[in-house]
């Protein structure tokens, strides 16, 4: 019985750690280039992006960006 308590512990553990990971990322990344998430993202904690966005998701930078009127 606490076998199964602390294999289903450490399961659900590694499986919360891996969900959440990939959001860090952006986080890096807006420290990395100095901007705010919502730089490049629609709204704070969505995954949803604007121009900005989807320009450095197809060229890993912003540089060379500019907004459409």
């Amino acid at each position: 019985m606490l076998k199964r308590l602390v294999f289903f512990t450490i399961v659900f553990a590694v499986a919360g750690w891996l969900l959440v990971s990939p959001s860090m990322a952006t986080k890096e990344i807006a420290k990395k280039e100095q901007k705010s998430c919502l730089t490049c993202h629609v709204k704070n904690g969505e995954k949803e992006l604007n121009e900005a966005g989807e320009y450095y998701k197809a060229n890993k930078t912003l540089d060379g960006f500019k907004k459409k009127k």
